[in-house]
Formats: structure tokens, sequence, C-alpha cells
């Protein structure tokens, strides 16, 4: 027992510095590389996404869903009361200041900043969009029901007159199924 308190000891040391050696210096290669004919310049990593970043647009640029009217209140400040479409194509009025109308912001970030004005409860509906396909009579396209069945006229008098015509319907399945033939 007495001798094995001093490899213990011994084994814990080589422990201490081994991670003590580790934390100071490292686990890996961060600087130098001992690989035969690899450089040591680093090389520029490019851009993971190939989205370019979104251009910076005025707000006398923007696409808004009414025309903007100025509003001076008592205190002499001037704002913007206009109507927006958000993310979701829900359209809001927005009462903003001109102080922030000025400068460039993303597209995203104007959002942001009416989202910030908008004036509470004041959900605008928005104009459906009509298309060809209303006009047609196509709306549940591509389901198109078959033409509705109208029975023919009655045959003018001089006309032979033949067994009166019953609107077609659909075969009907047996009542009971046709028995099975037994095998082995």
């Amino acid at each position: 027992m007495i001798r094995m308190r001093p490899v213990c000891m011994r084994v814990c040391v080589a422990l201490a510095l081994l991670a003590g050696g580790l934390l100071i210096g490292g686990c890996g290669n961060s600087g130098s590389s001992t690989v035969p004919g690899a450089s040591s310049t680093p090389r520029p990593i490019a851009p993971q996404s190939a989205t370019p970043a979104p251009v910076p647009v005025t707000f006398d640029q923007l696409t808004l869903e009414s025309k903007v009217t100025k509003k001076t209140d008592a205190n002499g400040l001037v704002f913007h009361l206009f109507s927006y479409a958000d993310r979701d194509g829900k359209v809001y009025k927005c009462e903003l200041p001109a102080a922030m109308a000025q400068g460039q912001k993303t597209p995203d970030a104007w959002i942001r900043v009416f989202d910030t004005h908008r004036l509470s409860n004041t959900a605008v509906k928005a104009k459906p969009i009509k298309s060809d396909a209303d006009k047609d009579g196509l709306n549940d396209f591509p389901f198109i029901a078959p033409k509705p069945y109208t029975p023919p006229a009655n045959p003018p008098s001089g006309a032979p007159q033949s067994q009166p015509t019953t609107p077609m319907q659909p075969p009907t399945a047996p009542s009971q199924p046709a028995p099975m033939p037994r095998g082995p």
C-alpha cells in the first residue's frame, strides 16, 4: 500500500502537466503545418451563401398600398400617413414621423420601422386579385364538373315515336358477390 502512493502521485503530476500543456498550447496544429508542400499563408474563406445582400432603398422608392399623405400635429411635427403590406401580405395603416422616412434602409428594415409606427387595430382588407380564371368560371381547376344532363325535347308530332329516354345511370354493383372458386 505504501508503494502505491508514490506511483499514484507521479501519475497525477504527469496528468496535470499534460493538461496544462494542452491548455496553454492547444490540441491541434494551429500555426505551422508539418505536411510537406503545404503553404503557410492563410486562404480566404469563400462566402457560404450565394444570395446577394438586399439593396438599401429610400422611402420614396418603396411600393406602398396607398398614397402617402402628410399630416401636421399641434406641435408642428409632420407625419406620413399610408398603408403598407407586411411580409404575410396583410395590409396595415401607418403614421410615420417625417424624420423617420429619411435615409436608406433595406426593405425588411423599412417593414420593421413601419411595424413600430403602425396604428393599432387598423388592418385594411386587401383588394382581392382577380385572375382570368375567375372570368371564365374555372375556379375549380383542375377539376371541371361535367355538364348537367338535360333530356332531349319531345320530337315533333310527325316523327315516329320511340321509347322514352331516361337519363343514363351508372351500372350498379351486384347485391351479392360472385362465388369464388375453391382451390387446393
